[in-house]
C-alpha cells in the first residue's frame, strides 16, 4: 500500500521508520511545509514531493496518509 506522511518532526520521523519497516507499506510521499525538515528526510528516503497538501491529495497513488502532528 503505497501511503503518504504529513509532518515530519519527532513523530514524524517514528512514523517514517515504522511506515519504512512494514513489508505491506511503502513510503510514497513525505510532505511538510518546513524545508529543512523535507531535506533531512531526504537524507533518509526516497519519496515523491509536492509543493502543497493539496497536490499531494489528488495524487490517485496514494492509498493511505499518516499526519504527525506536534505533540502539544
Amino acid at each position: 500500500m503505497k501511503v503518504a506522511l504529513v509532518g515530519y518532526g519527532y513523530w514524524g520521523i517514528n512514523l517514517a521508520k515504522t511506515i519504512s519497516a512494514n513489508p505491506n507499506l511503502e513510503l510514497y510521499s513525505i510532505f511538510d511545509l518546513n524545508n529543512e525538515r523535507i531535506n533531512a528526510a531526504k537524507e533518509c528516503y526516497k519519496f515523491k514531493e509536492f509543493n502543497t497538501y493539496d497536490d499531494l491529495l489528488k495524487d490517485d497513488n496514494i492509498e493511505a496518509v499518516f499526519v504527525a502532528t506536534p505533540p502539544q
